[in-house]
């Protein structure tokens, strides 16, 4: 009974949402000046998409490394062909007439995988700090270059990139950070094997074979690695203080 609710309410509920989103918006922009009707007007159709656009970046940012890598391992789950594929990726494959592939198995698709689960799981976390960034410009300073005759493109060269600059070396290197000491989601989905090695699995697996000074220079590796990254990131909020 409650699945039926559940469907129920997904079937109904929500283009019902959606048509009195369009009547109610609709009734709204007709009472408005007709060039103010104009310059909404795209606005308001938009305005669904890009929400759901930021929902579905931002969505992964709330899940931890580990439940998304548990995700995806079901995605990119593997069985031999003539069998039931238990993985999304490969029943969707199959749908279509195509053969199942070993995602995390075979060497030309397992680190795109998990390049692909990382970029999923932090884009989000890029997206809003970019974005917060991009909305503190002042519209003062755009208007002020479109008045001189600056078009969209010299705007964004010239304007917006170099304010943007200090924010996108900080997460840029806090990203390269990230990916230095990856550990979870290559852990959970390959567990090191299959050419998918990286520093940090190298640590785990010397100190869960007792060999304690091998795992501390594996970690001493890594440690000078990330240490000048920081040492950037340190620099640009420091410069940052300094100009407010």
């Amino acid at each position: 009974m409650d699945q039926i609710i559940t469907a129920a309410i997904a079937v109904v509920g929500v283009p019902l949402v959606l048509l009195g989103y369009i009547i109610l918006g609709e009734r709204v922009i007709e009472r408005l000046p007709d060039h103010l009707q104009t310059w909404i007007r795209p606005y308001f159709w938009a305005l669904p998409a890009i929400g759901f656009a930021t929902i579905a970046i931002f969505l992964p940012v709330p899940i931890s490394a580990v439940a998304a890598s548990i995700i995806w391992k079901f995605m990119f789950d593997y069985q031999p062909p003539g069998t039931v594929q238990t993985g999304t990726l490969n029943a969707a494959l199959g749908a279509f007439g195509g053969q199942p592939v070993a995602w995390l198995v075979n060497s030309t698709t397992n680190n795109p995988a998990l390049i692909f689960v990382g970029v999923w799981s932090i884009t989000g976390f890029c997206m809003v700090i970019i974005s917060a960034s991009l909305k503190s410009i002042s519209t003062e300073v755009l208007e002020a270059a479109r008045i001189d005759g600056a078009n969209e493109l010299r705007i964004v060269q010239l304007i917006v990139t170099p304010l943007l600059w200090p924010t996108i070396t900080v997460v840029g290197t806090t990203m390269i950070i990230n990916a230095l000491k990856t550990f979870d989601i290559v852990f959970v989905l390959t567990s090191g094997a299959y050419d998918t090695d990286v520093i940090a699995t190298q640590m785990f697996r010397q100190l869960a074979t007792h060999h304690l000074s091998r795992a501390a220079a594996v970690g001493v590796v890594l440690f000078l690695a990330i240490v000048p990254l920081l040492v950037v990131n340190i620099r640009r909020f420091q410069q940052q203080e300094e100009t407010r």
